[in-house]
């Protein structure tokens, strides 16, 4: 099966396990989900074979020159961000996480495992940029390693 295939059905093997029946990626290999408050953007890139996902974070609240260090902190070593990359949406001013799954061990679990701990961190990030300056200075916020929410 190739990366892109494995992809697509792992993708359709969550959505059965979620109970949404046409949950797939598109023919150009997208997809939106929204989970909690937040929505998550799913890229297949069969080139790099990765699947990536992307949600925006929403603006800094407050001084943010204190959030962009508090961002690039998080960012080293991926320390604190689950893994993936926090960036700054240009035109909007956005911040965006995002992290690339490799296909080649892309299956239903791994994929579901992967979406929680995203949307975990996604979560945490989100309430501390809009926190502001109230936590200007503070650690960045840890997520959670490997939990499973229920």
């Amino acid at each position: 099966m190739s990366a892109g295939l494995r992809a697509r059905s792992a993708f359709t093997d969550l959505g059965a396990a979620l109970g949404i029946d046409d949950l797939q990626l598109d023919e150009n290999g997208y997809a939106a989900l929204g989970i909690d408050d937040l929505l998550v953007n799913f890229e297949l890139d069969e080139e790099r074979e990765r699947l990536l996902l992307t949600a925006s974070l929403g603006r800094p609240e407050g001084d943010k020159l204190a959030a962009y260090e508090l961002l690039l902190a998080a960012n080293y070593l991926w320390q604190g961000t689950g893994g993936g990359t926090l960036a700054l949406e240009e035109e909007s001013g956005e911040i965006v996480l995002q992290k690339p799954l490799p296909l080649a061990t892309l299956d239903q679990q791994a994929l579901e495992t992967a979406i929680e701990v995203y949307v975990d961190t996604a979560e945490l990030w989100a309430r501390h940029l809009a926190a502001g300056s109230e936590d200007s200075g503070s650690e960045p916020p840890m997520p959670p390693k490997g939990v499973i929410r229920a």
